[in-house]
């Protein structure tokens, strides 16, 4: 079965590269801010037994990603994250980190960096499951 990503990313140019390059090997919901996800998740049922992440930008005008992290946990969404970000300060990683994010990458990164990041976490849940 296939895997799913949820990409929350606010650079339009990113956000659709990725969603090209990543939906050769999974189903790509791209979202281009947490409050146009959050509004998809109450009109959309996601528990349908499809492995799921989130792929995440961390600095987005509006809501950031931690706290879209936080309301998550808050909603009882337990999807893993993985987090982006081209200016990330080493408090925020660790921010990210405590709030369970399963891992964080840099800007810029390249298609093949996030594909790894992606296969070993699906990798892991799968042999968790």
């Amino acid at each position: 079965m296939q895997s799913r990503v949820i990409l929350v990313e606010d650079d339009t140019a990113l956000r659709e590269s990725l969603a090209n390059w990543l939906s050769k090997e999974y189903i790509v919901l791209p979202f281009n801010s947490a409050e146009a996800f959050l509004e998809a998740l109450d009109d959309s049922d996601f528990e349908d037994g499809i492995k799921t992440c989130i792929l995440l930008d961390f600095q987005m005008p509006g809501m950031n990603g931690v706290e879209l992290q936080n309301r998550l946990r808050e909603m009882h969404v337990a999807y893993p994250v993985i987090f982006t970000s081209g200016n990330a300060q080493q408090a925020d990683i660790i921010d990210a980190w405590h709030g369970g994010a399963v891992d964080f990458l840099l800007k810029p990164f390249t298609g093949a960096k996030v594909s790894e990041a992606l296969r070993m976490l699906f990798e892991k849940s799968s042999a968790i499951s």
